[in-house]
């Protein structure tokens, strides 16, 4: 069996580092303290590190195989019954009106977080008094 020399562009092909293969335009964190943001760059062809750390409440690990910021802690927030709110620090509400509500999503525009919302929706229950809650989780596909 020959094989046939295959040509491609530089910008098609990926990168490597540490023994490890990067796609192009892939983003890693370099080292194991993620002190270093790296990309692999298609147009020199090589991986590129810009110093960077993990946010404020975040700690360096490793998630599933790849080196991560994750949050080092974690709040609750719930909407139950007819209807029950319990926010993120803890306080407790009974709510009756009947609309679609904002329950929590994310309002920051950083590239590095997975935009979200949860949605409740308050229905009347047989009475103009009284309602319940049924919600809905959204996460929009990302783009590569």
């Amino acid at each position: 069996l020959d094989l046939i020399p295959l040509c491609m562009l530089v910008s098609h092909c990926g990168c490597t580092r540490d023994g490890h293969y990067y796609c192009p335009g892939e983003e890693f964190w370099g080292g194991n303290t993620c002190c270093s943001r790296c990309r692999c760059n298609t147009e020199l062809g090589m991986v590129v590190c810009k110093e960077s750390g993990c946010k404020l409440g975040e700690v360096c690990t490793v998630v599933k195989g790849v080196r991560r910021c994750v949050a080092n802690n974690q709040s609750i927030c719930m909407a139950t019954g007819d209807p029950h709110y319990t926010t993120f620090d803890g306080h407790y509400y009974d709510f009756m009106g009947t609309c679609i509500y904002l329950l929590a999503g994310l309002c920051s525009t950083d590239p590095t977080l997975i935009p979200f919302a949860v949605t409740v929706e308050n229905n009347h229950r047989g009475s103009r008094l009284v309602s319940f809650t049924k919600g809905s989780l959204n996460i929009p596909r990302r783009s590569r």
